[in-house]
């Protein structure tokens, strides 16, 4: 079977590994099983989610969040809808089924006074990707502000079906086309750092905007960090294959059960790991790597290890992993670095 070239990423110069055996369609629709919603009502519910936050959620569009512990690592990523109940703001969350539960204690231990409540589920989650997509007007929709081509989110009452004349795929399309720009599921963000997430350059944070849980070591990476890991898409090769130039997906590849966690290490490299795996699909996958040993990507002063020609390998395995930096990331962090730099300018003045 010839593989199918996805989104292009330019070349470096958890959970169980899944296996999908059918190519994603370039536009499509799909019903989102894995997630749920938490209700919040009550004329409290935007001060009190401000707080919690790490994004400026305006009451009229609503928009992609994260929720932090004190320390500043993911409880999980989200989507938040804003509604209008007898004039009064409300919000649904979009949330990981399975990290729905601390998700909603998260929210509890912070209540305290605060007037609201909190209900779960009343809605089933949909998801269009694709260009140039004509969007409902009858039921709560936000577009995913990640990546234009995302497409947008969609709220139904349970058992409904959008009225759009889209190809209608599975969530498993949906994650294999989501993975493709770079994107991770919200299942492998707890206890990564936003940065090391590309939250910071996915419009899930406001640097701007007042204190909220987890502010502190945010802000500071931010102005003031270097950040050295992020998560990257990555395709995996055999041993003695050339090394791939464009992430390829080839839902064949038998990849052998991956296992989260599992190190990624230099061939002939020093003993720390260059990288960790998290998840995958078929031969391509997302990996927190060390951006200076696994890619070109410069983000320090002294600059990395990394030179042409590296191999790197799963820790224990004959498997090869070719990491790649998509255009978006790439250029984000370009404008990060430079922003960087011209705010050390002005402050040695």
């Amino acid at each position: 079977m010839r593989p199918f070239h996805l989104h292009r990423l330019r070349p470096p110069h958890a959970l169980p590994h899944r296996h999908y055996s059918t190519q994603p369609p370039a536009i499509g629709i799909a019903p989102l099983p894995s997630r749920t919603t938490l209700s919040l009502t009550g004329p409290d519910t935007a001060k009190f989610l401000h707080g919690l936050c790490t994004s400026t959620l305006l009451e009229t569009t609503g928009g992609y969040t994260a929720f932090l512990t004190a320390p500043g690592r993911i409880i999980t990523d989200a989507f938040v809808f804003p509604r209008l109940i007898d004039g009064q703001y409300s919000a649904v969350i979009d949330v990981d089924a399975a990290l729905a539960d601390t998700l909603a204690s998260h929210l509890r231990k912070h209540k305290l006074r605060s007037k609201i409540a909190f209900a779960r589920g009343g809605w089933s989650v949909w998801a269009t990707w694709g260009p140039g997509l004509a969007l409902p007007t009858d039921t709560p929709t936000l577009l995913d502000p990640r990546l234009p081509a995302l497409g947008a989110r969609m709220l139904l009452p349970p058992g409904a079906e959008p009225a759009l004349s889209l190809r209608h795929a599975s969530e498993k399309d949906y994650t294999l086309s989501t993975l493709q720009h770079g994107l991770p599921p919200s299942s492998i963000l707890p206890g990564l750092l936003p940065h090391e997430a590309n939250l910071d350059h996915l419009s899930a944070i406001d640097f701007r905007k007042g204190c909220y849980v987890g502010q502190e070591l945010t802000i500071r990476t931010q102005h003031t960090g270097v950040v050295r890991k992020r998560l990257l898409p990555v395709q995996l090769y055999r041993a003695g294959e050339t090394p791939p130039e464009d992430l390829a997906y080839q839902p064949e590849f038998d990849a052998g059960g991956v296992e989260a966690g599992t190190d990624i290490v230099a061939l002939g490299g020093g003993k720390r790991p260059a990288g960790r795996w998290l998840f995958g699909m078929g031969n391509v996958g997302l990996a927190l790597c060390r951006l200076e040993n696994m890619s070109d990507l410069r983000v320090s002063a002294e600059g990395g290890s990394w030179t042409p020609g590296d191999e790197f390998a799963l820790k224990g395995s004959d498997l090869r992993v070719k990491a790649f930096v998509p255009d978006w990331l790439r250029e984000r962090e370009t404008a990060r670095q430079r922003s960087k730099a011209e705010r050390k300018a002005v402050d040695t003045q």
